[in-house]
């Protein structure tokens, strides 16, 4: 008897009317934040300028914990060596910035006294580190050369690109 007290107690306890508070789990409906024309640059420990990013419109969305990007820009500020820029269609960074997805088709210039394009697809950005990576189709050119590749690791403070398989090159021997 006192189970089926039990029982029918708890059933009538679930089916009571709703409080007016919202659960804990209930999720947000779109986004929490948005804002056009945005530009934040970060600074280095002596307080230089380390990055500068832009985006045509940015919007946050607490269901992902990231930042949906449009048109999305940065440049890599090399205090003794050439500046990076890398630019594509629509991107992604999480909450702290630590990383940003650029995707789509994806541009990267390195500007100074040894200027190259790159031209990939989803590059995953660590500001931070200086570094960018993908698994994808990418092609290098210079005035001197043009490098095909599958996959790639840039290290924006060393100037190195690291080419994971299929590179195939050619150079031009006349200058």
């Amino acid at each position: 008897m006192i189970l089926l007290f039990l029982v029918v107690a708890s059933g009538w306890f679930l089916q009571r009317p709703e409080t007016g508070i919202p659960a804990a789990t209930d999720h947000k409906r779109g986004p929490d934040m948005f804002a056009d024309q945005i530009e934040v640059t970060v600074m280095d420990e002596s307080g230089q300028p380390a990055y500068r990013l832009a985006a045509d419109y940015l919007r946050h969305s607490p269901d992902t914990e990231r930042f949906d990007l449009t048109r999305p820009f940065i440049e890599v500020n090399r205090p003794a060596g050439d500046n990076w820029d890398i630019a594509s269609e629509r991107g992604q960074m999480t909450d702290k910035g630590d990383q940003l997805w650029f995707l789509g088709k994806v541009s990267i210039h390195r500007l100074g006294s040894k200027p190259l394009h790159i031209r990939t697809s989803d590059l995953l950005v660590k500001p931070d580190e200086e570094s960018a990576e993908t698994d994808n189709a990418v092609s290098v050119s210079a005035p001197q050369y043009k490098i095909d590749a599958i996959g790639l690791k840039a290290d924006f403070r060393k100037s190195l690109l690291e080419f994971r398989s299929r590179v195939r090159g050619t150079i031009n021997a006349a200058g």
